[in-house]
């Protein structure tokens, strides 16, 4: 890639093959839910590139610690996402039922955004968490060694992935078969299990892969 914009253009039309591909699976089943995780995954990385756009490659933060309640990534990219369907997981079942409801009303009202049901994580390495303790550098993409490989969304139990030996079991959520979804940078998608995933430290049967979270040049 010779540029952001190039990478932002490949990212949006991998998308749109997504949504045709997924006109094609019966809905409510697991092969659909799959895609359309994929599907929003995709979406999730053309909506926090837009953020990137307008902040000079910077990653919006994970977390940042603000009063009264805290700050996180969604916070700062909701306004570029044109539906807010696009942060619910539909294999999750924390998001059935703010998407029954928007179901229900499709016709009547807009989809809404619940952090609720909101079921995606974003990697922890990648941008400063707002902690004074720790550096303030903000994690920029034009920086990323190598986008096809660096995780950037995925399936969670909480708002963050965090790939060490001490926090990984709270976030990681294997809710494709015994697979989690994730996105990289780049914006095409995979679904991983400890088989093909490593973290930031080998534990139990997890390997070690660094690159994959945090890659920089």
């Amino acid at each position: 890639m010779n540029s952001w914009k190039e990478l932002s253009a490949v990212i949006f039309a991998a998308g749109l093959l997504v949504v045709l591909g997924t006109a094609q699976i019966r809905q409510g089943s697991d092969a659909w839910k799959d895609q359309v995780c994929k599907e929003n995954l995709k979406r999730l990385v053309q909506t926090a590139s837009l953020y990137q756009s307008d902040h000079g490659g910077a990653f919006q933060p994970v977390i940042v610690r603000t009063r009264p309640s805290w700050t996180y990534w969604y916070n700062y990219i909701l306004k570029y996402a044109k539906d807010p369907r696009i942060f619910y997981c539909p294999a999750n079942p924390k998001t059935e039922k703010i998407l029954k409801a928007d179901e229900g009303a499709a016709d009547l009202l807009p989809a809404v955004f619940d952090p609720l049901s909101q079921s995606y994580g974003m990697n922890f390495c990648l941008s400063s968490s707002g902690d004074p303790k720790e550096s303030d550098r903000a994690g920029n993409v034009r920086r990323i060694a190598d986008p096809a490989y660096t995780i950037y969304f995925g399936d969670s139990k909480t708002v963050s992935l965090r790939p060490t030996k001490w926090c990984w079991m709270e976030d990681y959520a294997p809710l494709h078969g015994d697979c989690a979804n994730f996105a990289f940078i780049d914006g095409h998608t995979e679904s991983m299990n400890r088989k093909n995933l490593g973290l930031l430290h080998a534990f139990d049967d997890w390997n070690k892969d660094v690159k994959r979270w945090s890659n920089w040049k």
